[in-house]
């Protein structure tokens, strides 16, 4: 059976075409959020980009997991347009369960995001135990990149920063107030935008003031995303996302202070999901 299986973010997707002759194909769409995307544009995303990589004429499986495929009218939304488009099976989930299946396979544990988001939930036999509540950018997602990007800007507007992040900022993004405001309040997808300012800790890593606001956002992320789910400690805890691999250091000290001492972070969600569903 061929395959189509997808990683998808609010800011990218990773997709893995399996053709019948074998083989894996990899290759990287913008995000397919259903809260942002329509069916069209999934429809233009797989007729131009994934279709004519597979054997023209034989059937193939879709295995789409995705932000905002929590909801069900979403996940039905997303489903129809694979099956309209000749897909014999179209299987529809959030992105948690994709990093839970790549991660721990059927084994117990804590699987968690860390990207532009934030999520985690409890798994086993790679099905969903329990879950954190989803509250989004605007009321959570602590610790994501969307969290860290929302505190710098507000951060920005209020002339908060240290003078040496603010004029790396204002230089390297060409920020202005109006324009800033102007793009969270105004312009689709603000949540992209925001999480886009993460970017520029990259020369400020080491920083007093960035190191106390992401132990507050780690923190943060802790306590609303893991130790919500319950008595887990002996749970081995694995986070996938950008945000998890490039602070993972500070995440394993705050996991390990925290009660959680089996912390890890994955690199590449895809090809564990290319693992977990060729092994099936």
């Amino acid at each position: 059976m061929q395959l189509l299986i997808a990683d998808s973010g609010s800011t990218k997707t990773d997709w893995a075409v399996i053709p019948a002759n074998g083989g894996v194909t990899h290759l990287q769409t913008p995000g397919l959020n259903p809260y942002f995307t329509s069916a069209g544009e999934l429809t233009d995303v797989v007729t131009d980009q994934l279709l004519p990589r597979l054997n023209a004429g034989q059937a193939f499986e879709v295995y789409f997991y995705g932000a905002g495929c929590g909801n069900l009218s979403y996940c039905e939304l997303f489903q129809s347009v694979f099956e309209t488009l000749g897909a014999e099976k179209a299987f529809v989930e959030t992105d948690l369960l994709g990093v839970a299946r790549a991660a721990l396979g059927l084994n117990e544990g804590i699987a968690g995001i860390l990207g532009t988001g934030a999520n985690a939930g409890f798994f086993s036999r790679g099905s969903l135990v329990k879950s954190a509540p989803s509250t989004g950018y605007v009321l959570g997602d602590e610790g994501s990149a969307a969290w860290i990007g929302k505190h710098l800007l507000a951060a920005y507007l209020r002339k908060e920063l240290p003078e040496e992040i603010y004029n790396s900022m204002k230089e390297t993004l060409q920020l202005d107030d109006k324009k800033i405001l102007y793009h969270v309040y105004s312009m689709e997808r603000p949540n992209r935008y925001v999480a886009g300012m993460a970017g520029i800790l990259k020369d400020f890593q080491e920083h007093p003031w960035v190191l106390d606001m992401l132990q507050t956002g780690f923190s943060g992320f802790f306590k609303n995303y893991i130790k919500i789910l319950g008595p887990y400690s002996e749970a081995p805890v694995v986070l996938a996302g950008t945000v998890a691999n490039i602070y993972s250091n500070e995440l394993r000290a705050i996991s390990s202070r925290e009660g959680y001492p089996h912390f890890s972070t994955l690199p590449s969600v895809i090809e564990g999901l290319v693992k977990f569903h060729l092994s099936c």
